[in-house]
């Protein structure tokens, strides 16, 4: 299994999959910082280029996105999947999830305690952080990152490509556009459209 990244979220994934019973053989993948040492925790070989990435895909093709970032989830999701890679969901083994018409994406995050109820809906390769609440109705669209400790409240939905800052709470039926950013801590309490920014309690757009 490789695991794309190997700081930062990479390093919280691991420690997912460590809590899980499946025992899986893990590798890592970090084009960026080339000059730390190759092999991570003294257990984990870190891959280096793409030809690489392409030879691990020949015999074990799930990769696991190990970054945040809207965009930089959508273009590793694209670009690992292009070479032959399969996008693989880990899901924290104390996460809650709702049994009732819950539709989870592939590729996704679902980071420990966080809270899923019924009829909930997630798109690929999203992000839903630590401890992040998501009440019934609710539907996340395609590689959003949802911060920990946030609250999106019944009937809420989240465009594509939008990130939720730490501590957020949307009101109930709100409808948050694609591509915006709320800041952490902000409270929305009206209809976000595309493509803004919106900070703050009541949020209000700034750009």
């Amino acid at each position: 299994m490789l695991i794309i990244g190997a700081k930062g979220h990479a390093i919280e994934i691991l420690g997912v999959i460590q809590l899980s019973s499946d025992q899986m053989r893990l590798s890592f993948y970090d084009d960026i910082n080339k000059d730390d040492p190759d092999i991570l925790f003294n257990t984990y070989p870190i891959l280096r280029t793409f030809e690489e990435a392409k030879t691990v895909f020949t015999y074990h093709s799930d990769f696991i996105l190990g970054t945040g970032g809207c965009k930089a989830r959508s273009y590793l999701f694209n670009k690992f999947s292009s070479i032959g890679g399969t996008p693989y969901s880990v899901i924290a083994p104390n996460a809650s999830i709702g049994t009732e018409d819950v539709h989870l994406g592939v590729g996704i995050n679902i980071m420990q305690f966080v809270f899923i109820s019924n009829q909930v809906r997630i798109g690929k390769g999203t992000l839903i952080n630590t401890r992040a609440n998501i009440h019934h109705n609710v539907l996340i669209g395609d590689f959003c990152e949802i911060c920990p400790s946030v609250t999106l409240t019944g009937g809420v939905e989240v465009g594509d490509h939008t990130f939720i800052g730490t501590g957020s709470i949307i009101l109930p039926n709100i409808k948050i556009g694609s591509n915006v950013v709320i800041g952490a801590g902000s409270v929305v309490t009206k209809n976000i459209p595309d493509n803004v920014k919106a900070f703050g309690n009541p949020a209000k757009i700034i750009l």
